[in-house]
């Protein structure tokens, strides 16, 4: 289920997807990194400066900060590179040796 090639991505096929690294929205960051991967199908260009155009515009949406938006979407990436790593690389369609930060993690989700 990578959201490449659709043209709508909704949050519940995204969810869904998540769903399958075993968090779930009770988990830190599991809101954000929804949001995070919507957005990022949406425009794929926020990605390559996360920190300057995708994490401020979630952390507006959730009345947060940036670097708490970040924190959240690495946290969840560890919990699923820790327990996932296989389904990560699978995605990302290589294999890869370092865990992916907050924006690399939405970029293969996405």
């Amino acid at each position: 289920m990578n959201f490449k090639y659709s043209a709508i991505a909704n949050t519940f096929e995204i969810t869904s997807l998540l769903y399958r690294f075993g968090a779930y929205s009770h988990h830190a960051g599991f809101d954000q990194t929804v949001y995070a991967v919507y957005l990022a199908v949406q425009n794929p260009d926020k990605l390559s400066l996360a920190s300057v155009y995708l994490f401020p515009e979630i952390a507006k949406h959730f009345g947060t900060t940036n670097e708490f938006v970040e924190h959240n979407i690495s946290t969840f990436a560890e919990r699923a590179w820790t327990y996932h790593r296989e389904l990560i690389c699978t995605l990302a369609g290589r294999d890869l040796f370092l865990k992916p930060n907050a924006s690399e993690f939405i970029a293969i989700i996405a």
